[in-house]
Formats: C-alpha cells, structure tokens, sequence
C-alpha cells in the first residue's frame, strides 16, 4: 500500500500519505489518503465504491469533510481526488489484499454486533421460586374449590370452620396467578445485562402474593373483595405502564443502534430532529446533534470539543442557547487577533463517560481539537443501555424517582461510591489521558451542576470527587456549579417539568456557558500563544 501511494504521488505530482486504514462490520476495506499542502484533503479510498462519493471500477472514492458545494472547492482539493481517482484507473490491485494494514498497525479486533436492547439469559432460580409458589397457590386454591364443591356432612367440622376463616374464589386464585405471571415474563425479557440496581418486578410479586393471602382472612366480603382487585389489578397497571413507556423508547427515531460494543446506539445521520421555537436541526454525517464543521481544521482555527450527553443535546432549549454554542461566542470575544474559535459539540443523550471517550475517540479526534472539554453530569457512572429510560430493568422506576425522592443529591453520592465510579469514570479517564498524549489536546473536567439546591454537601462532596480524579491524572478540572452559589435553584428549573434535575433551563444554560468559558479561555489561548 505503501508503495502504491508513493508511486500515486510521485505520478501525479501530489503530497500523499497513508492517514489510517481498516475493515468495516462488512469486512470491506478502506484506506484513508491524506493529500498535503494546498489540497489539505483526506480521501476514504473502499474496496467496493458502490456507496462512495466516486466509482473508480470497483472502488470508490469519498472525501472526508464537511463540503456544501464541491464544485466551488478550491481546485488543488478537486485535482487531488481526481488525481487519486486516475492513480485508480490505472491500477487498484493494493485494494485486492484481504489485509492491507501496515506492518506497524495490527488490525483492530473485531467488533460482536451487540445484543438487542433487553434480551439476557432466564434468571432461573427466580423462574423456579415463581414457579414453586404459582403450583402452591394452584394447589391451595384447587383444594378449596373441592371443599366448596363437596357436601357440608362430608366435610369434618374443623375444616368447615377453617374455610369460613379464609376466603379465595377460584375465579380470582386464577386471575392472580395470570398478572404475576405476566410481570415476571416481562421482568426476563426486559432484563439488562448491565442494571446495577435493584429489579423491582420481583419484590412487587411477593408482595401482591403476601396482600392476596391476607386478603384471603378479611371477613367482611367489601374489604376482601377489594384488597384481591388491587392485588390482581396493581401487578396489571404496572406492567401496562412499563410496556407503554418501553414503546415510547423504541420509536425514538433518532436514534440508531451501533455496532461498536461500546458506544451501543448514537444519532442516525441526516435525521432532522425538530426542537424548540421551531428550530430544525439535521444530525451529522458522523451522527452529531451540531452545525457541520470542516475537517480537516482550516488553519488559523483553535478547536474545543465538548463530551457530555443529553444536557449539550436538549431539545427544549433554543439551539442557540445551549451551552456549547454560547462558549463559542463567549470565546470568540476574547479569541487574539487572527484566530478563530470552534465548538464541536460530541455529546449523545444517555451516555456515560465510557461513551463520551469513545465518541471522542470514533468521531470527535477528526476535528482535530486543542482542548476536549467533559462536561461531567452526576449520572455518568451509569452502567446500563442509555438509549432506554430506565433504573435497572424498571422504565416506571425512572419516572417514579423523580417523584419518590426529596434528596436526589443522596441518590448520586451513593452511586459514586460503589465500583461503577471506578469502572466507568476513571477507567475513562485514564483513557482520555492516552488519548490526549497521544493526539496533543487538553483535557478540561468539568462537572455540571445538578438542579438542586446549589449548597448540598452529597453534591458538593460528588463534585470534588470527580474533581479530584480528573487531577489524579493530570488535567485541569473545575467546578460549575460555583457560578450558581447564593441563588436559588428553582430559578433554573424548566417550567413544563420542575422535575428534571439534570437539565437547566435556558437561564442555566446561560451560566454554565460563562462558567466554562473562564475556566477553558486560559488554557486555550495561553496554548495557542507564540
């Protein structure tokens, strides 16, 4: 390969390298050219061309860029594709090789397709307590049918005052065991591999059994009546709702599973995703919920990358106001003469700090950035499928803890203290802190602040935490929730749902911008100084 690029350069008078290589989930191979000098182009050059920008035989030709009009590109960029696009008239035999990896890069590992969202193995010790006491209470409730059924002179006079004391029709012993049923299947096939919390489908079972016993020893016929609906009718209404909001997940449009074992799901390219004050945003082509930007970076050009997860991505705040445009402008103010200040904003709702690294790794270092900003949120130690709303295996669950939870700082302290914070927050940052050797970038930790009071010692305490672990490995690291100290934080509650306490308002959006941009200003000027 190698020789077939010098050979390519040396023909057609052009500066060429071999950028990158490698095999896609088709196991179709495709080799990055990065033609220098005036053309500043990269070319993904692939084995089978048939969804490239150019066909050349069998291979095509796709420059790597954000390009609104190619023909008003400047022609050292064109005449370099064609260029490369005559080198393979020519001969494309390099391409024939079912490796063409260089000596120094192995081939990266291949990647398993994920499991579908909510599909692990049967839990079956809980399949055969469910099942051991769905056949007791079968059994239970076939042995009163029959002494109902049988003469009362038949029936000794202890057992008749023993069924006077508890009361189970049939009708309602079957009705029972249906609905518990039903929720365990739902809890199996719900299941995920990665919940690191309680699963509340179980405890909800021994606990409608429990309520039908009792209800069964209730003499006055009303209350017992209604005691057995609500152990029927309650399991019932649960499962509807956790079915309902499970829909609801799986027709996020914009949203498309990954291949990448790490990632899991991003933003599906090209979908337009309508936001607030009618605003139409078209994702990506690297499936980024952002403006396009030129790649590779112009010169003259300093470049700031945001990692985070829904709170840079949340549609009811103007596009405009989120708090990775705002940090552009506010930089841009304070940019010296001569340069020009970038934000790309690499954020996917639902991710954890393994995802953002990732990202940054899969699509963000094509930008090229001088600083990588992570803009941390209290639930990134989640280990679980963020592309589903859910706490552990329960979608309810999500919802009822924004009600069922006055101190929501406490949730989160607990959350940093277990493995997870190790596993997921600073095995990723060791991770960024190759990445940024590597690569030559800044690292910037910024965790953003929860919508709760602004002076809570468990998220004062968690903030420092992540602090303290970002420094461990030597990047810079602040907080930003000491640019909302003395106010009151319902000021920043959005109005249509008081109940999210991780996404401010637009006024929040506001703060955090001018909060980060005095602690990412210093770092990227100071650098970009002679």
């Amino acid at each position: 390969m190698k020789a077939w690029i010098a050979a390519c350069a040396d023909a057609e008078h052009l500066g060429l390298t071999a950028f990158d290589c490698f095999a896609d989930q088709g196991s179709l191979t495709h080799v990055i050219v990065e033609a220098k000098g005036e053309a500043a182009l990269r070319v993904d050059i692939a084995r089978d061309g048939s969804r490239s920008f150019r066909r050349v035989g069998q291979a095509g030709l796709s420059p790597l860029g954000q390009f609104e009009d190619w023909n008003a590109e400047p022609e050292p960029r064109k005449r370099a594709l064609d260029a490369l696009g005559a080198c393979l008239a020519r001969d494309a035999t390099f391409l024939a090789s079912a490796a063409i990896m260089t000596p120094d890069k192995p081939p990266p590992p291949e990647v398993r397709p994920p499991d579908p969202p909510g599909r692990t193995p049967v839990a079956w010790p809980w399949l055969i307590v469910t099942g051991l006491a769905g056949a007791a209470l079968a059994l239970a409730g076939s042995t009163l049918w029959r002494r109902r059924r049988a003469p009362v002179e038949a029936v000794p006079k202890k057992d008749v005052a023993s069924d006077k004391r508890f009361h189970a029709p049939p009708a309602s012993v079957l009705l029972f065991l249906g609905s518990v049923v039903l929720v365990e299947l739902w809890a199996i096939r719900a299941a995920d591999a990665d919940f690191f919390m309680p699963d509340p489908f179980h405890y909800i079972v021994v606990g409608a059994a429990l309520l039908f016993v009792l209800a069964g020893f209730v003499r006055w016929p009303q209350v017992r009546r209604g005691l057995v609906t609500l152990t029927i009718a309650a399991p019932l209404t649960l499962l509807l709702m956790e079915w309902r909001l499970a829909e609801a997940d799986v027709r996020n449009q914009h949203v498309a599973p990954s291949n990448d074992g790490l990632l899991r799901y991003t933003y599906r390219p090209g979908y337009a995703i309508e936001e607030s004050e009618g605003e139409r945003i078209v994702v990506t082509e690297d499936g980024l919920w952002d403006v396009p930007h030129v790649v590779p970076k112009p010169p003259g050009v300093l470049r700031v990358v945001v990692l985070g997860d829904s709170v840079p991505n949340d549609p009811s705040i103007p596009f405009r106001r989120r708090f990775p445009r705002q940090l552009e402008a506010l930089l841009a103010q304070k940019a010296p003469a001569g340069q020009k200040v970038e934000v790309v904003n690499v954020s996917c709702e639902g991710y954890n700090t393994v995802q953002e690294v990732r990202l940054l790794e899969s699509v963000g270092l094509r930008y090229e950035p001088d600083l990588v900003v992570l803009a941390y949120v209290l639930n990134d130690p989640f280990l679980q499928n963020g592309g589903y709303r859910r706490i552990g295996n329960s979608f309810f669950a999500f919802q009822f803890a924004k009600v069922g939870v006055r101190r929501k700082c406490t949730l989160f302290e607990e959350m940093h203290a277990g493995y997870t914070f190790d596993l997921v927050v600073r095995a990723s940052l060791s991770r960024l802190r190759l990445l940024a050797d590597k690569h030559h970038f800044q690292v910037l930790v910024a965790p953003l602040p929860l919508v709760e009071p602004f002076d809570d010692p468990s998220c004062l305490a968690v903030y420092d935490k992540v602090v303290g672990a970002a420094r461990e490995q030597g990047f810079e690291a602040g907080r930003v929730v000491d640019a909302f100290r003395g106010e009151d934080h319902r000021a920043f509650l959005k109005p249509k749902d008081a109940l999210d306490i991780t996404h401010p308002n637009a006024e929040g959006h506001d703060r955090m911008a001018r909060r980060l941009s005095e602690l990412t200003a210093p770092l990227l000027f100071e650098r970009a100084a002679p």
